[in-house]
């Protein structure tokens, strides 16, 4: 049987354009150009190859080619550009340039009006400049041809304007097929399974890992990664016989379960906006509200929206919802329970029985503790 060929890591735009800065910083500070340069990325540390480093007026600018790996990116060929401008005050500030979006409408992890650059590539280019140019910079961040890219991305539903999101929170791009991420699921929960664990909470990624684990508590032995592979898992753990499971995750992709999707992935399936319309509806939701709701394009928007008219319930009824719904594609006899979180990592609603379950799970932590002391 012919193995299966490992796909080839590759560096996301933030990573580049940490790498373009710190560059662009060399040649202000030393007058060298350097062909390549090392990233701190919150995953590891990475060489990242320098296209070109040139002068510009009040300062320099350096371009570094997006090298996606395997992965099947949008961006990769694209060339994610930074020009430093050194300032005094030991700042370092952030704008757009051609190719880069910028937000318009709340709900991101950026404020409106501000260039589409996330925290995590905002840290890595801040530590990049300044460990060159103590002082600070102003740093402009360009990616020629992103506008047109864009349009291939989720971003013009987002309200992110005029060009592409400078994204990653590893620093890395990780890519996997859709078997090989099930795959690896799979034998994250298999392995947990056989150490006699039942209980478990499911999450789509990190971030939400972090978030769940801290908001109840929990190890990295209860955790198990589910991507946008709900239905898939969900299966998994029944061939498993577990018997508690908590859903639990970003409100973005939990209100998808709530409507019956069990493949979470954007090019699957949306409606997340006419879900939240029908939810807020039965909550008593006046039409102007529901209007604005529908409007929205991202899920904490909503909550913006639904704290301002007093509704913050829907969030409850929506996890009664995710709930049952999970409950009903496992039609089997396991406890299910569900947990939507804001950005924050902040609980918005949760089933009934969350914190029982929670506890229960904590309980099996402790035990299966003790029998490796």
């Amino acid at each position: 049987m012919r193995a299966e060929r490992v796909l080839r890591e590759g560096v996301t735009t933030g990573s580049c354009a940490a790498a373009a800065a710190a560059a662009a910083a060399f040649f202000i500070r030393d007058g060298r150009i350097v062909d390549s340069v090392t990233v701190d990325a919150p995953a590891r540390k990475l060489s990242v190859d320098v296209a070109w480093v040139r002068a510009c007026p009040g300062g320099a600018e350096a371009g570094v080619v997006k090298d996606g790996g395997d992965d099947p990116d949008v961006t990769s060929g694209l060339t994610v550009q930074s020009r430093v401008r050194p300032r005094t005050d030991g700042q370092v500030t952030f704008c757009a340039g051609a190719g880069v979006g910028t937000v318009t409408g709340p709900g991101l992890k950026v404020q409106p009006g501000q260039p589409a650059i996330n925290p995590v590539p905002r840290q890595m280019i801040a530590q990049a400049v300044l460990e060159v140019l103590p002082r600070g910079a102003d740093v402009t961040v360009s990616i020629p041809g992103g506008e047109t890219v864009a349009g291939c991305t989720y971003n013009p539903r987002l309200g992110i304007v005029g060009g592409l999101s400078v994204l990653g929170t590893s620093g890395i791009v990780r890519p996997m097929s859709e078997e090989a991420l099930k795959a690896t699921f799979k034998a994250d929960l298999d392995v947990k399974a056989a150490k006699g664990r039942r209980r478990f909470v499911f999450v789509f990624g990190n971030m939400g890992e972090e978030m769940t684990q801290k908001l109840l508590k929990l190890g990295p032995s209860s955790t198990v990664q589910m991507g946008n592979e709900v239905g898939f898992m969900l299966r998994e753990a029944r061939r498993l016989e577990v018997t508690g499971l908590i859903l639990a995750g970003h409100s973005g992709k939990m209100i998808k379960l709530s409507a019956g999707i069990f493949q979470t992935h954007s090019r699957v399936a949306d409606g997340r906006m006419e879900t939240l319309c029908a939810l807020a509806a039965l909550e008593g939701a006046p039409l102007p509200v529901l209007n604005d709701i529908y409007a929205a394009t991202t899920t904490e928007a909503v909550r913006e929206i639904l704290c301002r008219a007093g509704l913050e319930s829907v969030w409850g009824r929506a996890a009664l919802a995710a709930q049952k719904k999970a409950a009903a594609y496992l039609w089997g006899d396991v406890r299910i329970e569900t947990a939507f979180l804001d950005n924050d990592g902040q609980l918005l609603g949760a089933s009934a029985g969350l914190e029982e379950l929670a506890s229960e799970i904590r309980e099996d932590e402790a035990v299966w503790e003790n029998s490796l002391s």
